[in-house]
C-alpha cells in the first residue's frame, strides 16, 4: 500500500493521547495506543509509509528510518482489520454473536 488512508466509514474520537475508531460497516470499535494513534493521524492517502515515519520522527526527534518498521507494522495491522481505504472490513463477533470490540493495537493490558 503506497499511500494508506483511513476508510471513509471509520469515525475517529480522541480520548487524551489515544484514538478510538468506530467502524460503521461492522459496528465495531478499535482503541489505539498513543503510538498507533499518531500513525493513524498521519495517514492521508498521499503520504507513503516512509513519509509518515519521517513526519513522526520529526515530531519526536528521532531518525525516520528507526521508526519505519513500527509505522509499517501499524499500517499492516490497520489493513488487516479493514480500517484503511481499499481493505475489507470483517465483523468482529462476540460470544453472543453480536458486534464486539476489536483488539487494541500495541497496547499493554490495563492494570
Amino acid at each position: 500500500m503506497s499511500a494508506p488512508a483511513p476508510d471513509e466509514a471509520i469515525e475517529t474520537v480522541f480520548l487524551e493521547a489515544e484514538a478510538v475508531l468506530y467502524d460503521d460497516r461492522t459496528k465495531s470499535v478499535v482503541r489505539l495506543n498513543p503510538s498507533a494513534s499518531a500513525v493513524w493521524l498521519l495517514l492521508d492517502g498521499v503520504t507513503p509509509a516512509d513519509g509518515v515515519a519521517a513526519e513522526l520522527a520529526e515530531l519526536i526527534g528521532v531518525p525516520g528510518e528507526a521508526l519505519l518498521p513500527d509505522v509499517e507494522a501499524a499500517i499492516g495491522q490497520f489493513a488487516e482489520q479493514g480500517l484503511l481505504a481499499g481493505t475489507a472490513a470483517e465483523p468482529a463477533a462476540d460470544s453472543s454473536g453480536g458486534a464486539a470490540e476489536r483488539p487494541v493495537l500495541g497496547r499493554p493490558p490495563d492494570p
